[in-house]
């Protein structure tokens, strides 16, 4: 069960008074003291005298966290930070669920507030800035790079042959590819283009059956 956030120093303090005296504030009113005692429950004090939550999980104890008050967070910080440097700087989610057991409500806000302050770990998201090989220059970068790495021939028809011719003036010109992928079409289904293949070791895959989004990617590229 969630305990509800502490605001104040105040309110801290007046749970481990009571928590110790049994004496309540003279602030609670009479219908106010069941909602008091109910909330006070929920806490106990750990050997230092210091506020804390009993963590429990399936059942069993874990551990008891410490509270904090909003007011004290540059305190929770502090210690949140301490965890941090003492177990070889974690990040954010394996902060969080190594803190369960020794401090209270650690959102993720307030690991990364002191994983952002950390030198180390700041300094491993930094990435080394470096002069490019080659200044660019082309003002149609589609020409200039895309086409290092896209080839489109337009074919007139669909026939076997053109497909095997298409295809293998390809694999002589940037050499036959570990995997070819391509369509269901009727075309890369001829004998021709297999027997192709297999003669340059190429493991032929065809697209899923009823995929148009797959023959439509395929077919644009062989429009003239």
């Amino acid at each position: 069960m969630r305990v509800s956030i502490l605001e104040t120093r105040r309110e801290l303090e007046e749970i481990r008074e009571y928590l110790l005296s049994s004496k309540m504030p003279g602030r609670i009113t009479f219908v106010e003291k069941g909602n008091w005692k109910k909330k006070d429950r929920k806490f106990c004090l750990d050997e230092e005298k210091r506020l804390c939550k009993e963590i429990r999980k399936g059942g069993v104890c874990i551990g008891f966290a410490r509270v904090f008050s909003e007011e004290d967070r540059d305190e929770k910080l502090a210690a949140i930070n301490r965890f941090h440097f003492e177990n070889g700087h974690p990040r954010r989610d394996k902060m969080v669920c190594g803190l369960l057991s020794s401090i209270y409500d650690v959102s993720l806000g307030d690991s990364i507030a002191v994983i952002s302050l950390c030198p180390n770990c700041r300094g491993e998201r930094l990435y080394r800035t470096q002069q490019p090989l080659w200044p660019i220059l082309a003002l149609r970068a589609r020409e200039r790079y895309i086409t290092d790495f896209m080839m489109s021939v337009p074919m007139k028809g669909r026939s076997g042959d053109e497909t095997e011719a298409a295809l293998r003036e390809g694999f002589l010109r940037h050499g036959a590819p570990a995997i070819l992928h391509t369509d269901n079409g009727e075309e890369f289904r001829d004998g021709k283009v297999h027997e192709m293949c297999r003669s340059f070791q190429t493991r032929m895959v065809n697209g899923r059956s009823r995929h148009p989004k797959a023959r439509a990617r395929s077919n644009g590229r062989t429009r003239p």
